[in-house]
């Protein structure tokens, strides 16, 4: 039953980042122009000053450089497909009672 529970929850999670995925498509989207845009910038013959402050436009108009850091980092918990991330949530009221059976199977073998 808890192998069963367990597979459960991986499948749910799996869904849930295919779901997460597709509804992040346009703000990945801006992401990698906003990047695009910075490279543009930074390649520039501009001094360095109009740079920063070109930079710093770019930013403003994406929320700032705390919302794409905040951005960029959630993006890449889900690197590589990564599906953990919705399943910790699922198992964190689990831990104790897996830890449990972790360690009574282990005192069975």
């Amino acid at each position: 039953m808890l192998l069963r529970l367990v597979h459960k929850i991986e499948w749910k999670s799996e869904q849930r980042l295919e779901e997460w995925y597709e509804g992040r498509q346009d703000q990945t989207d801006s992401l990698i122009r906003t990047f695009r845009d910075a490279l543009i910038v930074h390649g520039s013959a501009d001094d360095p000053a109009q740079k920063i402050a070109r930079l710093e436009t770019l930013y403003t108009k994406q929320g700032g450089r705390d919302k794409l850091e905040q951005a960029c980092a959630e993006h890449l918990r889900h690197e590589q497909r990564n599906s953990r991330a919705f399943a910790r949530a699922a198992f964190v009221p689990l831990r104790t009672l897996l830890l449990r059976a972790r360690f009574s199977l282990r005192a069975v073998v």
